[in-house]
This record gives C-alpha cells, sequence and structure tokens, in this order.
C-alpha cells in the first residue's frame, strides 16, 4: 500500500487528487479519488476470501455511485508500474467517456 501512495499522493498521478484510508460508511478505503469518484483497494486475504469480500464491497459502493478497482497486494508488490498503468488506463477511458 505504500509503494502505490507514493505514487498517488500530491497529484502525481495524472493530476488527480487522492486520499488514503478515506472513511466510507462503515468501511475504510485504502484509496479513493473524488474528482474520479474511484476506490482502490489493496487485497491481502486469499483469493476465495477476496472475491467473496470484493463483490460485496464493490456492490455496496457502486450503489452510492463510486467506481472500485482493487488490486492484491503481491502485485502491487511486483509490479507497482502496472497497477499504475492499469489506474492510468482506466482514468484514461473515463475521461475518453465523458467527452463524448
Amino acid at each position: 500500500e505504500i509503494l502505490l501512495w507514493k505514487i498517488l499522493k500530491s497529484k502525481k498521478l495524472m493530476g488527480y487528487n487522492f486520499h488514503r484510508q478515506k472513511p466510507f460508511g462503515n468501511r475504510v478505503l485504502d484509496f479513493y479519488c473524488p474528482r474520479l469518484s474511484l476506490a482502490i483497494e489493496i487485497d491481502g486475504s486469499s483469493q476465495e476470501d477476496r472475491e467473496s469480500e470484493g463483490q460485496h464491497r464493490q456492490k455496496v459502493l457502486e450503489s452510492y455511485g463510486v467506481q472500485f478497482s482493487s488490486f492484491d497486494d503481491l502485485e502491487v508488490r511486483q509490479n507497482v508500474d502496472g497497477v499504475v498503468q492499469a489506474i492510468e488506463g482506466w482514468i484514461r477511458s473515463q475521461q475518453k467517456a465523458t467527452h463524448l
């Protein structure tokens, strides 16, 4: 989580402001960008637990209009650049969709 925060803080990612450990209802989001309504979660639990919890979390967040993206903590540690590229790709796709 700290590796990704170094990239997300201070508007370093495409000029967007992300918050770390953002309270949201009865949850705390790892990262949240209010301008994009994007929550990013870093999961460290087992694959099965992560899928079940992630699906529930995603439905709750989406019911509030928040987009949800989740990454495995091992993926972040081993390929933080790939994770950042995935987030940037999502942002670009949202920018294109809103400019149509």
